[in-house]
């Protein structure tokens, strides 16, 4: 740490007040709770730290500033309460304090430095507060009075609370992409299984004239994945024709069909893995609609699992056989 937490005692010029320099257990959670806090922390960088945590919220970088604001806060209740036994402050207006240091507009590195310095200062506090001073009573504000072990330990708590915020922002979002992804690739696979299999006239068989073929279905998903994601996410010229995708009526091999869609959907699945994070609160407008990248990339993976569903029931009707896509002994999801 910046101002280590195991240096020798001191004295004060007054009181000659010396110092426990024995590690404490409190001490030592202390300071393993700041660098786990650190490792949450650093799970987001500048580019993601400007999204808000929830709609109407508070983003990384306030959230963050926030966390400054409390170190900066329980510094002065910790040292007064072991200097004087006692403590007895104000509360801690949060919105004002994060509204005017301004932290959405600071780089996200500066605020991390900026806390770390803050948390190395505490962290050799800690470990120098006398024993017996752990049961100094403080009041903050109107609260009720409580020991100095019990604001060490709460902010602790405090900062880990926000600290899982930080880090679960960026986990929900690559949970969200990589899920994604696993059933993109999934259904790729079942609609792989089921068309190549299929002759050219079985891919273009209808049921009716208001039905749509196989070949129907794999033309429209690939055009619903490249205006979505290609053009959405990715931003690639739209050239999506819609009509046309269930207005065709053959001429296409089932090998041209299926080609065509594991194209689109490889190019989609690169454009995704590739894609930041923060991206994923983006607005786009494939169709003209208004809307985040999340929800692009949520309306292909339900439209494609619509329609994947319709393909295996087509080729079941076809060919009458039983594909075992979600047969019990299979580990896959039903």
């Amino acid at each position: 740490m910046e101002f280590g937490c195991d240096s020798a005692g001191g004295e004060t010029e007054s009181g000659k007040i010396e110092f426990s320099t024995m590690a404490n257990e409190l001490a030592t959670k202390f300071s393993a709770g700041i660098a786990a806090a650190r490792e949450k922390i650093d799970q987001i960088d500048d580019s993601a730290a400007g999204s808000p945590l929830r709609l109407g919220g508070w983003n990384s970088k306030q959230v963050l500033g926030h966390l400054i604001d409390s170190a900066l806060n329980n510094h002065q209740r910790f040292v007064r309460g072991a200097l004087e036994g006692t403590y007895e402050g104000p509360a801690y207006e949060q919105q004002g304090w994060v509204n005017l240091h301004g932290y959405d507009g600071l780089p996200w590195s500066e605020l991390v430095a900026h806390w770390q310095r803050q948390n190395d200062l505490l962290c050799a506090v800690v470990e120098r507060i006398p024993e017996d001073k752990y049961d100094a009573l403080c009041r903050v504000g109107t609260y009720a009075p409580v020991t100095l072990r019990f604001l060490v330990e709460d902010y602790l708590s405090h900062l880990h609370h926000h600290a899982d915020q930080i880090a679960g922002a960026a986990s929900a979002g690559r949970l969200f992409v990589g899920y994604s992804l696993e059933k993109l690739a999934q259904m790729s696979k079942q609609i792989r299984e089921c068309v190549q299999g299929l002759s050219e006239e079985q891919i273009w068989q209808r049921s009716g004239d208001n039905a749509n073929s196989i070949g129907n279905l794999l033309l429209h998903v690939s055009g619903n994945i490249r205006q979505w994601i290609g053009h959405g996410v990715g931003g690639l010229t739209d050239v999506r024709e819609r009509d046309k995708e269930f207005a065709a009526r053959g001429g296409r091999s089932t090998a041209e069909v299926l080609a065509l869609f594991e194209t689109t959907l490889a190019e989609a699945m690169q454009i995704l893995q590739q894609m930041p994070l923060p991206r994923l609160t983006e607005r786009t407008k494939p169709q003209n609609r208004d809307v985040a990248i999340l929800e692009a990339i949520y309306q292909v993976v339900g439209h494609l699992m619509l329609h994947t569903g319709q393909i295996i029931f087509a080729t079941k009707q076809i060919t009458g056989k039983d594909l075992g896509f979600f047969s019990r002994d299979r580990n896959t999801a039903r």
